[in-house]
């Protein structure tokens, strides 16, 4: 078996995803980081989740070339990960959730279209 770089690189961003995203913005952590005050725009936020979510795609597809199955896979995991805020002390939002699509499709697209990997 070889050792495969990428899939290395994709765990690991799949994992520091998921703890950034279950955080919780005024935990000691975030704060001590990023004042409140300072903590991103909702505008902004949106960007940066589907930002996050096309990295996500497109990182776990150097690896992976099962895409529609990545995507259903990435698209379960944006609502699960939302949810889970609710338990976390972060809350809901239904534009991350669109704009987390957003990122996943236009990564999906910009694979098979425009790479054609």
């Amino acid at each position: 078996m070889t050792f495969n770089i990428y899939k290395l690189l994709s765990f690991l961003y799949l994992i520091l995803l998921s703890v950034g995203l279950l955080v919780p913005l005024d935990s000691i952590f975030v704060t001590s980081i990023i004042d409140q005050e300072n903590q991103p725009t909702n505008l902004f936020s949106f960007f940066l989740h589907f930002i996050l979510f096309f990295f996500l795609f497109l990182i776990f597809s150097l690896h992976y070339k099962k895409y529609l199955y990545l995507l259903i896979f990435f698209l379960l995991y944006s609502i699960i990960i939302e949810l889970l805020q609710i338990i976390t002390g972060r809350s809901f939002q239904l534009l991350d959730i669109i704009f987390n699509v957003i990122g996943l499709i236009t990564a999906y697209i910009y694979v098979k279209q425009i790479l054609k990997i």
